[in-house]
């Protein structure tokens, strides 16, 4: 294939009043391009999906853990029972869950922190590859 574009481009370079040559490498490298830098793009947004199906399954299973232990029934005679009746009495346990509540927006920055650093590199690749393509074009 890329044998077929070369003979084309010799055939059309070898007449010097047509210039349809270099406009058809200069759309092809704007197309592929064009074509990197989308999925570049396409894979940072997946990326944040990603990142956000992350967070929210953490949350939804760490929530899910921390109202089945609140809602343990006492009548039950087991070792467990008595271990978290233990902790809730001493305050263990609430206490847990209010550290929870106040470092989890902390966590929610911190994984935003390194999903915006991440970010910054990716599109500071991509700013780089159209600079490269202009340049080129010139």
């Amino acid at each position: 294939m890329l044998n077929f574009f070369m003979m084309i481009f010799e055939f059309f370079t070898f007449k010097k009043g047509f210039d349809i040559a270099s406009i058809a490498l200069k759309s092809l490298t704007f197309a592929k391009m064009l074509a990197i830098n989308l999925l570049l793009t396409t894979a940072l947004l997946s990326y944040f999906y990603l990142l956000y199906k992350i967070i929210e399954f953490i949350y939804t299973k760490v929530n899910f853990i921390i109202n089945y232990i609140n809602n343990f029934s006492y009548s039950n005679d087991s070792l467990i029972s008595y271990f978290i009746s233990v902790l809730k009495s001493f305050g263990i346990w609430s206490a847990f869950v209010d550290v929870f509540s106040v470092f989890s927006p902390i966590f929610v920055i911190f994984f935003s922190v390194y999903t915006l650093k991440i970010s910054i590199v990716v599109l500071k690749n991509i700013r780089e590859t159209l600079e490269t393509l202009f340049i080129s074009k010139l």
